[in-house]
């Protein structure tokens, strides 16, 4: 996960499903440790390692913004979420 300092913090995290991941993210810091729920405004993004990679992203969309996560699906010089 990273924190909206900038921060990597590693531990454990909830695969909910392609939109469910989108909405929030569900974080252990150690396997036994308390559950915490992060919404897109509270942190910069998360990653399953290995496999998906969501950052967070305001879209606006009727002219009603709202934060997501997108899954990144391509890093390059254009960013493919």
């Amino acid at each position: 996960m990273i924190t909206s300092s900038g921060d990597t913090l590693r531990g454990y995290l909830n695969f909910k499903g392609e939109s469910k991941n989108s909405e929030s993210c569900n974080f252990r810091a150690t396997r036994d440790g308390d559950e915490k729920t992060y919404h897109p405004n509270e942190i910069i993004g998360y990653k399953f390692d290995p496999g998906k990679f969501y950052l967070s992203k305001k879209f606006t969309l009727d002219q009603q913004e709202k934060w997501v996560f997108a899954e990144v699906l391509f890093v390059g010089v254009y960013n493919l979420y």
